[in-house]
């Protein structure tokens, strides 16, 4: 049993809803939020629940049919049929539909874990950007990848995890404020806010609590999942009471001081330092618009799910997109640079060309034999290329997302990449030379 990660671009990969921008709830008892959010989970389901030979006759005509048809827009046409329609394009029209099913069947038998990440560097740009209408919902790439996979989903017998951590998160550190108070004090000040029963006051608690985790989200991952777990509890019952005026002195006292008191407990045995840290702000860098992928893969590949690899399990992180040039891009980079995927993790590349004038390529695995990044570690790397990229001249010369025009340009990068992770790692130069010797002279 092993964890298998599956990265998608959106744009030529997962983006569906292009084809139901039409449509509008004006009138309906649903928000078109809710509309939408509906139709991309049935469609997913759709698409990878259909126990059927993608490639008989009898099928490819039956999508035909239904594509033919067209995408039923009226306001008052069947909710299936829209669903139908776009589980006929995506099974139809989008290769890396079909490689998921693909890749859901072998995790089905070999018993492995399934993580969806968005590769994408438009995650939180909205997808259209042309329309006006303020009622109409615009969302991002990641929602709509949290509509498709919600939690608890299962898809073709597996159960499907999102894993929605973005690039602007890694890229984001904090930087101390003498003027903002410590954890400890935030903690304190937070259940005497509770302790109120008041709503106001009960709301500034939720929002301290909340603040509290935002600003120390990297330490609690490296070792306070349970500190984490416990405050959302303590959240959701807030969130669940907040309507009355004052909460029942009972569940005051004994969920939330018990609560709260618990978290310093906790985090005072395993993490003193967590307490006594200075108060932060957060700091961070633009995420560049881009065609290396470079700092997105990084980034996945040394997430938390390499970081909780036992010695004896492995993990593939495939990564699918339509753009030749950009996995090609890629798959030099790392089948050059090794070191740089986690030892223990596997590189997949999957060419899922939406044009049929588009011949496929194919790409060899690669194997990981580097060190997993600490997420500070991770962070610096990030940030590093993020901003090295940023200030390059032929970055800001050219309409954004069309970098790198050539490989003469993201050269320098590349060689920059491997000082700094060299340098963050403290990377021997005599393993350096073992890997030249091996992967060759680059």
């Amino acid at each position: 049993m092993g964890k298998v990660v599956v990265a998608f671009d959106f744009d030529g990969c997962m983006d569906l809803l292009q084809f139901a921008r039409d449509w509008d709830s004006e009138g309906l008892s649903i928000t078109d939020k809710q509309f939408k959010e509906e139709l991309l989970k049935k469609t997913m389901l759709g698409m990878m629940n259909q126990d059927v030979d993608l490639d008989s006759t009898k099928f490819k005509n039956k999508l035909n049919r239904v594509i033919d048809d067209g995408y039923p827009a009226s306001l008052h046409d069947n909710f299936e049929k829209k669903v139908n329609y776009l589980v006929a394009k995506g099974l139809r029209d989008f290769p890396a539909i079909r490689e998921f099913r693909n890749i859901l069947k072998a995790a089905r038998d070999n018993g492995d874990e399934v993580i969806v990440r968005c590769a994408s560097n438009r995650q939180s740009v909205e997808i259209d950007e042309s329309c006006d209408n303020p009622d109409t919902f615009l969302p991002n790439a990641n929602e709509c990848f949290k509509a498709m996979f919600p939690d608890n989903q299962e898809l073709a017998g597996v159960q499907v995890t999102y894993n929605d951590d973005r690039l602007e998160d890694t890229v984001k550190t904090f930087i101390p404020d003498p003027e903002k108070l410590t954890n400890e004090q935030k903690l304190d000040k937070a259940l005497e806010h509770l302790r109120t029963g008041e709503e106001t006051g009960v709301m500034e608690g939720a929002n301290i609590l909340v603040e509290f985790l935002d600003n120390n989200k990297n330490m609690l991952e490296e070792g306070g999942v349970y500190v984490q777990g416990l405050v959302e509890k303590i959240k959701i019952s807030i969130e669940k009471n907040i309507n009355r005026c004052r909460l029942n002195k009972d569940w005051k006292n004994s969920r939330l001081d018990e609560g709260i008191i618990n978290i310093k407990g906790r985090v005072r045995e395993k993490m003193p330092e967590l307490l006594t840290q200075e108060a932060v702000v957060a700091e961070t860098v633009p995420v560049a618009q881009e065609n290396t992928k470079f700092a997105t893969l990084i980034d996945q590949m040394h997430a938390a799910e390499a970081a909780n690899l036992q010695s004896n399990e492995s993990m593939t992180y495939t990564f699918m997109d339509d753009r030749k040039d950009i996995l090609e891009r890629a798959n030099k980079f790392f089948s050059e640079n090794p070191y740089l995927i986690p030892k223990g993790v596997e590189l997949k590349m999957i060419h899922t060309p939406t044009s049929e004038s588009t011949e496929k390529q194919s790409y060899q695995s690669i194997r990981g034999t580097g060190v997993k990044l600490k997420n500070n570690q991770r962070t610096e790397l990030v940030r590093f290329i993020m901003t090295e990229i940023t200030k390059d001249k032929n970055y800001n010369k050219y309409w954004r997302g069309t970098w790198p025009q050539d490989d003469k340009q993201v050269a320098p990068l590349i060689e920059k990449i491997e000082n700094k992770f060299n340098a963050i790692t403290e990377r021997k130069e005599s393993t350096i030379a073992l890997d030249k010797l091996e992967y060759g002279d680059k």
